[in-house]
């Protein structure tokens, strides 16, 4: 099996259910809930069993809560959900990723996409006893944050100009923001400093500290896909994170 090709067929059904829903609905609203709804179930498909899709809100136990957010991968340790499709409210401990669907990036679509996030990775997730086989523990620098365009009124040059406005170039203590942005067809924009394990070298073997593009002109969602799964931390909880917004507690030992 030629697994880049396989997804270079998956863009196309892609564009192809946008189309149909283009062409039912005319509300954008409507539209482009019913696309995010398609995106969840493609990511579905191909994230590993352990890991579950759905949408809504996170919280963390210092009641902070975020906006709305298009895409949310759960751990095996939070509660689950049957419904990909319906808003629920999620705990930040068990949560290992997340995203925002557009259509049709535009400049106020980008913008708003960097609000959410950071209103995800400004909450303030507690550790527990817990095993991390890759990745360090999860909190709101390491917690992959995509953003997934069909389309974009927007240049790679222009998206890649804002992005480094909001965050510029240098080792970020505390990054916020998001850390790739997927536009179909074009490129995908990556910030190596979100992530634990990665990096990107320039021509010369440097280690790229700043936004920096790859092309997706082909099998580009395979490359996302890719990219989302290594990034991705792999962990074993041995406490029960839910504790933390009890008033259980675990004698110290």
């Amino acid at each position: 099996m030629n697994l880049k090709e396989l997804f270079l067929h998956q863009e196309n059904e892609l564009q192809n259910q946008l189309e149909q829903i283009r062409t039912k609905f005319s509300h954008a609203g409507i539209k482009g809930a019913n696309f995010e709804s398609v995106f969840r179930e493609f990511l579905n498909k191909y994230l590993p069993k352990r890991l579950s899709v759905g949408t809504g809100q996170v919280i963390d136990s210092e009641s902070g809560i975020s906006k709305q957010i298009d895409i949310l991968i759960s751990t095996e340790y939070h509660p689950g959900f049957s419904d990909l499709h319906a808003p629920n409210i999620f705990f930040i401990e068990g949560i290992c990723g997340a995203g925002e669907i557009k259509t049709r990036l535009t400049t106020t679509e980008l913008e708003l996409a960097v609000k959410n996030c950071n209103s995800l990775k400004n909450l303030n997730p507690k550790p527990v006893e817990s095993l991390y086989m890759r990745g360090n523990s999860p909190n709101k620098n390491t917690l992959p944050y995509f953003i997934f365009c069909m389309e974009s009124d927007l240049s790679t040059d222009s998206i890649w100009k804002k992005l480094n406005e909001n965050e510029p170039p240098g080792d970020l203590a505390k990054k916020i923001g998001p850390d790739i942005v997927f536009v179909q067809g074009k490129s995908i924009l990556i910030d190596p400093r979100g992530f634990d394990k990665i990096y990107i070298e320039d021509q010369n073997g440097e280690v790229i500290n700043s936004w920096t593009t790859l092309s997706a002109e082909q099998s580009g969602l395979y490359n996302f896909v890719i990219l989302l799964l290594d990034a991705i931390p792999c962990v074993v909880h041995m406490q029960n994170f839910m504790r933390l917004y009890s008033n259980i507690l675990r004698k110290k030992t």
